[in-house]
């Protein structure tokens, strides 16, 4: 009787571990994908972040990322870009919600940390946007990117022409390219000023975001240049 006492004891304390060591597993696993679902909502995420820009920044890109997602539950981030709006260094998220039509906008201030309240945008307008900054690209002159330097950029088109404008105000861009130019990949930029003669040309690092000086050519130099590669 005893015997059997003590073996029926050692089996339920068995049981018990058992059963505890399950529940510890499966409270790893959920404190594991807990860990991992910020990750996962910014994981296949595209941010434009000209270096240049980012070296003044105060919030780094995770720490806006966060602050960002907590304003939208549930989404998860479909873009962003750091860009200059209005004299203020911003960090701008595109925010979606499986299931919601449109995105979030969501503005998380790069120096001072302060989020803004999220802007919804519905599918259709989101779609009209998307048409007016092709056809402001369209106008603003032909960009000529190869895609087999396309495919070595880590800056995209986008951000380097957001970046030569920012040196260049009240500038539009007339023409541009992407091309290798003493060992680098660089986006290059013609940018005309109404009523001022000649264009400014800005290069942006297509690998490091780093913006060059713009460097003015006049009218005449450039027509000769235009006819010295015609004449080629």
């Amino acid at each position: 009787m005893r015997v059997r006492t003590i073996l029926t004891t050692t089996m339920i304390v068995a049981a018990a571990t058992a059963c505890g060591e399950r529940s510890g597993h499966e409270q790893q696993a959920e404190n594991e994908a807990v860990e991992a679902a910020p990750q996962q909502a910014t994981a296949s995420a595209r941010i434009d972040a000209p270096a240049e820009l980012v070296a003044r920044t105060k919030i780094g890109q995770e720490a806006a990322k966060t602050a960002a997602l907590a304003k939208v539950p549930g989404g998860r981030i479909a873009s962003g870009e750091l860009e200059e709006e209005d004299g203020k260094l911003i960090w701008s998220f595109d925010i979606k919600v499986a299931g919601k039509d449109g995105i979030d906008e969501v503005h998380v201030d790069a120096l001072t940390g302060e989020v803004g309240a999220p802007e919804h945008e519905s599918g259709a307008a989101e779609a009209a946007e998307e048409a007016d900054e092709a056809g402001e690209e369209a106008e603003s002159g032909q960009i000529q990117a190869p895609a087999e330097l396309l495919a070595r950029a880590k800056i995209t088109e986008k951000a380097a022409r957001a970046a030569a404008l920012a040196k260049v105000p009240g500038g539009k861009i007339a023409a541009g390219e992407l091309e290798e130019e003493d060992g680098k990949l660089i986006w290059s930029f013609d940018i005309k000023v109404a009523g001022k003669d000649g264009i400014e040309e800005v290069h942006v690092d297509a690998i490091t975001g780093k913006v060059g000086a713009p460097e003015h050519e006049s009218g005449g130099a450039e027509a000769g240049e235009k006819g010295d590669v015609g004449g080629a």
